[in-house]
């Protein structure tokens, strides 16, 4: 990956006064441990709504300064994470191996994340019949607006190691339950058939997404071994464009800018209102603090 010192601008710019402001807390905040992490931006479309101030802040749990796990306790609190939410982080951060920051610009907030990836569950060498796997919980996601105690989530995020493709587009079908939501579902079955044309099912990593107190209900494909660029996808991403009525000179606006990018992964289904999405991660850089 091509390593640059994150006090490079790139990924504050554009953005409202605020939002800056908050995007540009969480990577300094990442800076001052003084680390080596990934970065991978997204964008998020859904009905008449493109959002494109998005990023993951990625590290290795070991490669954190003694005492790792208040270094990370105090990012989360400066970030105004509720302590509930802290005491949650706490009891879990021996689990994780990797640690992802998350930023988003919501359609009408701002939100944090912390993602902590299980290091047991992405041993897959330990496993010794990974087809016969059963589904693993790979990720705990906690969620909060820095602004109100009243908005946060926990989210977890299951792998279901190996399935075959027609088994993987049979459940993303049973995501798509319901009426008036045949366009996405073929969004999402074209896309896997893009994906997995380009990958082997052992490297075609699936997994899904769901929040106990909503109705969340989405899936995440993991997508680095296919080595496609957006711009493989420039006629997929135009029909998703078009599929939820986002203006093209905006999404074009982007896409210009961003086309040349590695595609990461992606998710979609239902968020937390029901609303149908499409997110789409992308051209992750190393960078330094």
């Amino acid at each position: 990956m091509k390593t640059f010192r994150s006090s490079t601008p790139v990924l504050l710019e554009n953005l409202p006064h605020e939002v800056g402001q908050r995007a540009a807390a969480l990577l300094q905040l990442v800076d001052g441990l003084t680390m080596s992490y990934g970065c991978e931006r997204s964008f998020r479309l859904s009905s008449g709504v493109l959002l494109p101030h998005r990023f993951l802040l990625s590290l290795e749990k070991n490669s954190i300064s003694d005492p790792a796990h208040e270094n990370l306790l105090d990012i989360c609190r400066t970030l105004n994470m509720p302590e509930a939410l802290c005491v949650e982080v706490k009891r879990n951060l021996h689990l994780a191996r990797f640690i992802h920051f998350g930023f988003e610009q919501d359609r009408t907030r701002c939100l944090y994340k912390i993602y902590l990836e299980m290091g047991a569950a992405i041993d897959e060498g330990s496993q010794p019949d990974a087809y016969h796997t059963p589904p693993i919980l790979l990720h705990l996601s906690f969620k909060w607006d820095p602004s109100t105690e009243q908005t946060t989530h926990l989210t977890r995020y299951t792998w279901y190691p190996s399935l075959p493709i027609q088994e993987i587009a049979a459940r993303i079908i049973r995501i798509y339950e319901g009426e008036g939501r045949s366009g996405t579902k073929r969004l999402a079955i074209n896309l896997l058939e893009i994906v997995a044309s380009k990958m082997s099912r052992d490297d075609l990593r699936y997994l899904e997404v769901t929040e106990e107190d909503n109705e969340r209900c989405s899936f995440d494909l993991n997508c680095y071994d296919a080595e496609l660029t957006l711009k493989d996808l420039s006629a997929f991403l135009r029909n998703m464009c078009q599929h939820f009525e986002v203006s093209r000179l905006e999404f074009d606006a982007l896409y210009e800018v961003i086309r040349g990018s590695t595609l990461g992964h992606v998710a979609g289904g239902l968020h937390r209102e029901g609303d149908e999405f499409f997110t789409i991660y992308y051209g992750v850089e190393g960078r330094h603090g």
